[in-house]
């Protein structure tokens, strides 16, 4: 890819809608698959430790990386 396409897809990726998107499907997603996979352990039990918590920003990061990926894709396939 040449740096002008890269400065694009960054544009694309950094701009406002995709942004929101991507942090209301973090948001959904994230905080559904934190209570199936972390609600027993860290809610219920209460043992909130340092693994827990990247665990929890993780569980959420990695919905908001996919939206983003996906939308910029999308909008760099539709033009």
């Amino acid at each position: 890819m040449s740096s002008s396409t890269d400065s694009s897809l960054l544009q694309l990726a950094l701009s406002k809608p995709v942004l929101k998107r991507s942090a209301a499907c973090a948001l959904v997603i994230g905080t559904i698959l934190f209570t199936i996979n972390h609600f027993d352990c860290c809610i219920i039990n209460g043992h909130w430790s340092h693994v827990c918590i990247v665990k929890a920003l993780a569980t959420a990061t990695i919905p908001f990386m996919v939206s983003m990926i996906s939308s910029v894709l999308a909008m760099r396939h539709s033009r």
